[in-house]
C-alpha cells in the first residue's frame, strides 16, 4: 500500500519512471529487513564461508526469475515493438481483460504455495502430491473460466465496451485459450524454487 501511495505521489511530482520503480525497490529492502529481523537472522549472522554459495545461488535463481519475467510479458514486447498505437492499444485492452483470472487465482496461489512447499521441503511425496492436489483445483477453476471468457468475449465487449475497442475480441479470445494452460507455470515455479532447485527454473 505504501509503495503504491509513494508511486502515485512521485508520479504527481513529475519523476517519471522513478514513480515505477523506486517504490518497489523500496518496498523489497524493507521486507527483507522485516523478514531478517523477525527471523532473528542479518548481516551480523553470515560467515564469511557462507556468502560465495549463497551468492551463487542468489545470481542463478534471480536470473531465472529475470528471463521468466520476460517470457511471461515477451508477447507485450514484441506487439509493442512491431504494431501500430492503435494495435498496441486493442492488445493491452485484451491482455488486461483476458489475463484477470490467472492474475487474481494462480499468482496468489503461488505465493502461498511456496512457503507450504518449503515446509515439508524433506517430504517429496508430500510436496509432489500438494503440487498436484494445487494444479489441480486450479484448473478446475481457471480452465472453465478461460475458456469462457473466450466464448463470451464477444457478446460481452458488445455490451459493456464502446465500439472502438470491438478489434480487441478475437485478440482476447486468443489470449483466454492461452490462459488455461499458462496457470501450471506458477506452481511449477512455487514448487522448483521451494526444492532450492535454481539451475532447473533457470533452464526451464
Amino acid at each position: 500500500c505504501g509503495a503504491s501511495v509513494l508511486s502515485v505521489v512521485l508520479a504527481a511530482l513529475g519523476a517519471g519512471a522513478v514513480s515505477i520503480v523506486l517504490p518497489t525497490i523500496l518496498a523489497l529492502f524493507t521486507s527483507g529487513l522485516l523478514y531478517a529481523r523477525l527471523v532473528g537472522y542479518g548481516p551480523t549472522h553470515l560467515h564469511r564461508e557462507e556468502v560465495a554459495p549463497l551468492a551463487r545461488t542468489y545470481v542463478v535463481g534471480s536470473l531465472g526469475q529475470y528471463l521468466m519475467n520476460v517470457n511471461v510479458i515477451i508477447e507485450s514486447l514484441v506487439v509493442a515493438t512491431i504494431a501500430t498505437v492503435e494495435g498496441v492499444g486493442l492488445f493491452g485492452m485484451a491482455y488486461l481483460v483476458a489475463t484477470q483470472a490467472n492474475s487474481v487465482l494462480a499468482v496468489q496461489v503461488s505465493n502461498v504455495l511456496q512457503p507450504i512447499f518449503v515446509r515439508i521441503v524433506g517430504q517429496p511425496e508430500r510436496q509432489a502430491a500438494s503440487f498436484l492436489r494445487a494444479t489441480r483445483l486450479l484448473s478446475a477453476v481457471c480452465v472453465p473460466i478461460s475458456l469462457m471468457q473466450a466464448a463470451l468475449a464477444p457478446a460481452l465487449f458488445l455490451l459493456l465496451f464502446e465500439p472502438k475497442w470491438i478489434g480487441s475480441v478475437p485478440i482476447i479470445m486468443m489470449l483466454s485459450v492461452g490462459q488455461s494452460f499458462l496457470f501450471m507455470i506458477m506452481p511449477a515455479t512455487a514448487l522448483l524454487k521451494a526444492q532450492g532447485r535454481f539451475k532447473a527454473y533457470f533452464i526451464w
